[in-house]
């Protein structure tokens, strides 16, 4: 299962013990350690204030919901044009969150 680790921290695979940052996203059997998230789990909702990059690419979101996040949170309106990928649309839910936290 995908796996996306919320928190920098150390796990052990086996023999091995790995550093792991966070946002990574593994390829696991089970989860390790309290600091992953499965992105396979249809019960996983995303925090669009909060997920970073990576969890937004792997995860499997409603575009309504993320502009209704957005513009609760933000009041920007979050446009989708024919021919954007969802990465497109990552970049400006990020760009979003980053010029918020520059007025504040």
């Amino acid at each position: 299962m995908k796996a996306l680790c919320r928190k920098t921290c150390q796990i052990r695979l086996g023999d091995k013990i790995m550093f792991v940052e966070a946002g990574e996203v593994l390829e696991l059997d089970s989860l390790p350690e309290q600091h992953f998230v499965s992105l396979e789990d249809d019960k996983h909702s995303v925090d669009f204030l909060a997920a970073s990059e990576a969890e937004l690419l792997q995860a499997k979101w409603k575009l309504t919901d993320a502009q209704k996040a957005v513009w609760d949170a933000y009041k920007v309106k979050l446009v989708h044009s024919e021919g954007e990928t969802k990465k497109d649309l990552v970049a400006k839910i990020l760009d979003a969150r980053y010029r918020s936290a520059d007025v504040n």
